[in-house]
């Protein structure tokens, strides 16, 4: 019998037991994962591809993953059946991956604005400039922290996007949030 445990989305992923985030590292780089990240924050309609049914399902649930402590409010396949390929037409936001072989029946000029990964070749192509949306400082300090070496084992990876979230959301609506490294947020609300 096989057992195998589910991730848990109430916690920061770490590797080498999120074996989906293993996956996403593996596969694409630090930039592509930063540009899933901001298109993810943008709520854009995603796309993620490849031949491998493992390696589409891990990318979309690591995608989703640094997100954390959020999470994907809108339309959510790790893998798309063909009985719902319809839902690539959706005018709405979505995070869905979609197996090369499925891919095939699909014209992205009929999909339109998506923004879509292919994560065998790491190539992604986005009719949209998220990343240079973001502020620049927390671009590069994610740039910056994704690129140390010694990068990867633990939960490293995701605390730096973690990081970034705090820098994008922290201060606003009359609140602070500081990330100790301890791994724990604190906010304070300055009403």
């Amino acid at each position: 019998m096989f057992v195998a445990k589910c991730p848990d989305h109430l916690s920061l992923p770490s590797l080498p037991d999120n074996r989906n985030l293993l996956e996403y590292i593996n596969a694409v780089s630090t930039e592509t994962m930063m540009v899933v990240f901001a298109s993810l924050l943008f709520e854009r309609r995603i796309l993620i591809s490849s031949r491998h049914l493992h390696r589409v399902s891990a990318c979309v649930q690591a995608a989703n993953a640094l997100l954390y402590p959020m999470t994907w409010q809108h339309i959510y396949i790790p893998i798309m059946p063909e009985l719902l390929l319809d839902y690539l037409l959706a005018p709405i936001p979505f995070l869905i991956g979609v197996p090369d072989v499925l891919m095939k029946k699909v014209s992205l000029d009929e999909v339109g604005d998506v923004v879509y990964l292919n994560a065998d070749t790491n190539v992604i192509r986005t009719p949209f400039n998220d990343l240079a949306e973001l502020p620049n400082e927390v671009c590069s300090q994610l740039r910056r922290r994704l690129s140390q070496p010694g990068q990867g084992m633990g939960d490293s990876v995701p605390r730096a996007f973690l990081r970034a979230l705090v820098m994008l959301i922290g201060g606003q609506g009359g609140s602070g949030a500081w990330y100790c490294s301890d791994g724990i947020i604190v906010v304070m609300v300055l009403w």
